[in-house]
């Protein structure tokens, strides 16, 4: 990301909350998502079908569950064109 940052500052935001330590972006993700204070945090609006993507990666039970909450929120899954969510399983393990 650093050496593409600048470049992509205007178009894409990593948020990397975290449930266990002190950290700005404490608490579950799906949390942060259902009470928007992930947006009142970072300074953007809530997440709308029009205009946002989502590429997430975790643990199975903990991408599940966002999954669910994606789909609450009208996303659909990724497939073989774009669409508004995808799963990154290279590190997951089921």
């Amino acid at each position: 990301m650093t050496i593409f940052g600048p470049l992509l500052s205007e178009s894409f935001c990593i948020i990397r909350p975290v449930t266990r330590e002190p950290f700005r972006n404490r608490g579950r993700i799906t949390d942060l998502i259902t009470s928007e204070q992930l947006f009142n945090d970072i300074g953007l609006p809530p997440l709308h079908i029009d205009t946002d993507r989502v590429m997430m990666c975790g643990s199975p039970g903990m991408l599940e569950e966002l999954r669910q909450t994606l789909r609450g929120a009208v996303f659909s899954r990724a497939a073989k064109r774009a669409r508004h969510f995808v799963i990154e399983k290279a590190f997951v393990e089921r």
